[in-house]
């Protein structure tokens, strides 16, 4: 009972707009998250990109080392 009268009560169309702009704000929220997900997954699989590079680079120096020795 004391829930619908406060349903009633705030059922006004400023809560309504509040409503409408916190939900739009979540969807952003949600979109923004799942965008910083899909780019730190990115971000990870460039690193061990750059890693491998780093270890042929040091194959390529040891072996270039060994042919001047």
């Amino acid at each position: 009972m004391l829930g619908k009268l406060w349903d009633w009560l705030t059922d006004t169309p400023e809560s309504r707009e509040l409503d409408r702009q916190i939900e739009a704000a979540d969807i952003r929220i949600a979109e923004k998250q799942k965008r910083l997900e899909d780019l730190e997954a990115d971000c990870a699989a460039k690193r061990q990109e750059v890693e491998k590079l780093k270890e042929t680079v040091n194959q390529y120096e040891q072996a270039i080392n060994r042919r001047s020795n």
